[in-house]
């Protein structure tokens, strides 16, 4: 008794004190949480307006390969249509840049990264759509760190930077996790390889993608098929 007596103030003060930090521990965790489902939330929101514009998009240039004057549920002519999709776009630009600068790295921005380079692209602002992806690149192997990283590289080859692409495939094709995205990766390598004369490696490339067997590879194994067969008729015709 005389001990706690002694030191009961000392012991309450630290008591107090481990209570207070397991408080604020609690508190931190519970802000990140609500942080993250906020986050969440708001990144939701923006997919669906994402997958509506691309959705509207699609519809329209139906009507206009059909060269038909379709009505949409509100009675617009696709002239209004247009209009009001390019206004859903140019939304959708300010709405996405605003979330990534506003949000730490994560699956969310990545993801935003991806849609945001898409609009950009579609207006052919190649470089603009690079520092994006940049900007939102992780440093893990988890699938939207692996879907940025390969559009990177897709985007640098369209720039005529098959070289600096490369690099990064290379880099995709070591990592166990991206298996899944093996074949279109070495699609886009055989297509750097045509573009630098090298039509010897692109079908070396091509033809490992076409006879492979292995499940979920059909559909790659009839692109490097087509692309093959495009090779090719350019050698017979002499082009």
């Amino acid at each position: 008794m005389n001990f706690l007596e002694k030191n009961f103030k000392l012991l309450a003060a630290g008591c107090t004190g481990l209570l207070l930090i397991g408080l604020i521990w609690m508190f931190s965790i519970s802000q990140a949480k609500n942080k993250e489902i906020e986050v969440q939330e708001k990144f939701a929101k923006l997919e669906a307006n994402f997958g509506k514009y691309k959705d509207d998009l699609n519809q329209l240039n139906a009507s206009v390969k059909s060269k038909a004057v379709k009505a949409v549920a509100d009675k617009k002519t696709d002239a209004d249509f247009e209009l009001a999709i390019m206004a859903a776009k140019t939304k959708l630009l300010t709405d996405l840049e605003m979330f990534i600068s506003s949000n730490e790295k994560n699956v969310a921005t990545s993801m935003a990264g991806l849609f945001l380079s898409e609009l950009l692209m579609s207006d052919k602002k190649i470089n603009e759509a690079l520092a994006v992806l940049n900007k939102v690149k992780g440093q893990t192997n988890d699938l939207t760190s692996i879907l940025v990283q390969k559009k990177i590289g897709a985007l640098l080859a369209d720039n005529n930077q098959c070289d600096e692409a490369m690099k990064i495939w290379n880099d995709i094709l070591k990592i166990k996790t991206a298996r899944f995205a093996y074949s279109e990766v070495k699609i886009l390598q055989s297509l750097c390889y045509q573009k630098n004369n090298d039509l010897v490696k692109a079908e070396e490339i091509l033809n490992t993608i076409k006879n492979d067997k292995s499940e979920g590879s059909a559909d790659s194994a009839q692109h490097a098929e087509k692309i093959l067969r495009l090779i090719h008729f350019k050698k017979a015709s002499g082009t």
